[in-house]
């Protein structure tokens, strides 16, 4: 029994500091992606990223860079993102605030790598309340 002791006790010590180990240091578990945006009207720090409606990130930063907005984003590193996808800031009401959604889908095909950028052409940004009003004052 003493030898027991003596070999299994240091064991489990042992496995149990491997497995602290490895989910400490075993990687980063979300992916960064960067958007640009021509505005980014009630998107914050903290804002949902989503794709199909699922939260799957959360915006890091909103700053803005001359003729446009840098948007940091992360999301869940197994939340698959097709390496080509949009990004799309949605407005569920006037006075909601608004969330990010990667488009489209994930069906196959090579993902999203970290620390991409999605260009400035391949996002879009709601219609504003005063761009409608504009418009119709123009009629």
């Amino acid at each position: 029994m003493d030898l027991f002791k003596r070999l299994v006790v240091p064991l489990i010590v042992l496995a149990f500091v491997v497995a602290s180990a490895i989910s400490f240091l075993g990687g980063d578990s979300s992916r960064t992606v960067v958007a640009h945006f021509p505005r980014a009207i009630s998107v914050y720090e903290g804002s949902d990223v989503r794709v199909l409606g699922v939260p799957i990130g959360t915006v890091d930063t909103v700053t803005p860079s001359g003729t446009d907005v840098t948007v940091t984003m992360s999301y869940d590193a197994g939340a698959k993102v097709p390496e080509d996808a949009k990004a799309v800031i949605v407005a569920p009401s006037l006075v909601s605030s608004r969330y990010l959604q990667l488009t489209p889908r994930y069906d196959g095909g090579p993902v999203m790598a970290d620390g991409a950028t999605i260009k400035l052409a391949d996002t879009a940004v709601p219609v504003e309340w005063d761009q409608i009003k504009d418009q119709l004052n123009g009629l």
